[in-house]
C-alpha cells in the first residue's frame, strides 16, 4: 500500500507529461520506417504499408505501460468480437502481415481513445496550450513554404518537414491564373492533411475562446487570424468550404439572437465571397477530366470490384493497396478517397456495419442521454469535429490512413465518449 501511495502521484505526473507531449507532437511526422516484404507492392515501396515507429507512438506506448491494467478491465466482449471478426478477414487476406500491422495500429488507437475518454479534463487543458502553438508553428512554416515555393529545411526537418519543391514528382501544385503554385505542406504529408489539422484546431480555439484569460484570448485571436490565412493558402476545397459553413453558421446564429449584428453577418458574407472569387481558379475550377477527379473515379471503380468480389469480410484490413494493382492499372498507389468505401472494401459488410454502429452510438452518446457528462464547450467542439470527420471523409481518407489524421480521429471520438467530469 505504501508503494502505491508513493508511486501514484509520480505515475500521474508521468501520465500528464506524456499526454501533453503527445498533444504537442500531433502535427509532427517524425518516425522510423521499416521496409519488410509486405511493404512493397510490385517492387514499389508503399508508405501506407510501411511499419513505422513515430515519436507519437512512443508517447502512446508510455501511456499504455502506465495504464494497461485499467485498460484491460475496460475491454468488453463486444470489443473482443470486433477484433475477432477483423482477424478472420486478415487470415483470409492476400497479405496477412499488412493486416496484422493494421490491426495493431487499431488496437493502439483504441487504447488512446479510452485514455482520452477517461482523462478528458487533462486532454482539454493540454489542447488549450498545444493547439495554439501548433497553429502558429504550422502557419509560419506553411506561409514560408508558400513564399519560397519549396521546403524551408534546416531545423524544420526535425519537426517532420519533408524536402520538396514544385518540381518534385507527385507534389501538390495548382494553377492560379495560369501560374503553377506549390501548395504548402507544413510538417504534414499533404496540404489536405494540414488543412484538416488547422480546421479542427481553429474550431477548438473558436469554441473555447470565451473561457480564456485576457492574455490567452489575445493569443487565440492571433492564432485564429493567422491560422485562417494558412487554411486558405492550403487551397483545400473541402476544408475551406467547411470552414465557411461554420463561420457563416456562427454569425447567422448570433444574428437570430441579436438583429443588431446584421452588419457583422453581411461583413462575413462579403469577406468569404471576396476570398472565394480571389481563389476561384482553384475553388471553382473543377474539371471532370482533371487528374484528381479521374484518379478518384478509378479508385472508386477499383473499390467496388473489391466489394463485389469480397462482400462479407472485404479484402482484409490494410490490404486495399495490396489488392489494387491486381484489378487496376493505376500507377499511383493510394487509398480510395472515401473512408466509408475504404472500410467497406477492407472489412466488408460486417465491418462496415460495426463501423456504422460506432458512428451512430458516438453521436448519440454526445447529443442525447449522456450530454450532461460533457461541458457545453466540449460538446459543441466534439459535434462540430464529428461533422468534419463525416463530411471530409466523403472526399478524403487521411482520418483513417495517416498517423496525424488517426490521432485527430482518436482525439475526437475519445472526447465524445468521455467519462471524466460533468
Amino acid at each position: 500500500m505504501k508503494v502505491e501511495t508513493v508511486c501514484s502521484p509520480l505515475v500521474q505526473k508521468v501520465n500528464k507529461f506524456l499526454l501533453f507531449l503527445l498533444l504537442f507532437l500531433i502535427p509532427t511526422q517524425l518516425g522510423l520506417h521499416f521496409w519488410p516484404d509486405f511493404a512493397y507492392v510490385n517492387g514499389i515501396r508503399v508508405d501506407y504499408l510501411s511499419p513505422t515507429i513515430f515519436l507519437t507512438d512512443l508517447c502512446v506506448t508510455g501511456l499504455f505501460v502506465l495504464s494497461a491494467r485499467a485498460f484491460f478491465k475496460a475491454i468488453s466482449l463486444w470489443h473482443v468480437v470486433g477484433v475477432g471478426i477483423l482477424a478472420i478477414g486478415i487470415f483470409l487476406s492476400p497479405s496477412p502481415f499488412a493486416g496484422w500491422y493494421g490491426l495493431l495500429k487499431l488496437v493502439e488507437f483504441g487504447f488512446l481513445g479510452w485514455f482520452v475518454a477517461t482523462n478528458t479534463k487533462k486532454v482539454i487543458q493540454g489542447l488549450e496550450i498545444a493547439l495554439p502553438v501548433g497553429i502558429l508553428i504550422e502557419s509560419v512554416l506553411g506561409i514560408w513554404q508558400f513564399i519560397l515555393q519549396h521546403s524551408v529545411g534546416g531545423l524544420w526537418y526535425f519537426l517532420g518537414e519533408r524536402t520538396f519543391s514544385g518540381d518534385t514528382p507527385g507534389i501538390a501544385n495548382v494553377s492560379l491564373n495560369n501560374v503553377l503554385v506549390l501548395r504548402p505542406y507544413g510538417t504534414f504529408p499533404h496540404p489536405n492533411v494540414l488543412a484538416g489539422f488547422l480546421l479542427i484546431s481553429l474550431l477548438f480555439l473558436f469554441v473555447f475562446l470565451d473561457q480564456q484569460t485576457r492574455v490567452r484570448k489575445m493569443l487565440y485571436m492571433l492564432c485564429l487570424g493567422i491560422g485562417s490565412i494558412m487554411l486558405f493558402l492550403t487551397l483545400s476545397r473541402t476544408a475551406i468550404f467547411v470552414a465557411c459553413v461554420f463561420v457563416l453558421g456562427s454569425f447567422a446564429r448570433k444574428f437570430l439572437k441579436k438583429k443588431k449584428q446584421m452588419l457583422q453577418v453581411m461583413f462575413a458574407i462579403f469577406f468569404f465571397l471576396f476570398i472565394f472569387f480571389l481563389l476561384s481558379p482553384r475553388l471553382t475550377g473543377i474539371n471532370i477530366t482533371g487528374e484528381s477527379v479521374v484518379l478518384r473515379e478509378k479508385l472508386l471503380s477499383a473499390s467496388w470490384q473489391m466489394i463485389t468480389g469480397h462482400p462479407l469480410l472485404g479484402v482484409g484490413l490494410n490490404n486495399f493497396l495490396v489488392v489494387l494493382p491486381s484489378i487496376s492499372s493505376l500507377l499511383s498507389l493510394q487509398p480510395v478517397h472515401n473512408i466509408y468505401v475504404l472500410v467497406l472494401s477492407e472489412t466488408g459488410v460486417v465491418g462496415f456495419v460495426l463501423f456504422t454502429l460506432i458512428l451512430w452510438n458516438t453521436i448519440r452518446h454526445v447529443r442525447y442521454p449522456f450530454e450532461h457528462r460533457l461541458r457545453e464547450n466540449t460538446r459543441i467542439f466534439v459535434l462540430c469535429s464529428i461533422f468534419v470527420f463525416l463530411f471530409v471523409g466523403l472526399l478524403d481518407h487521411y482520418f483513417l490512413t495517416l498517423q496525424q489524421g488517426q490521432l485527430l480521429t482518436t482525439l475526437i471520438f475519445g472526447l465524445a465518449w468521455t467519462r471524466d467530469g460533468k
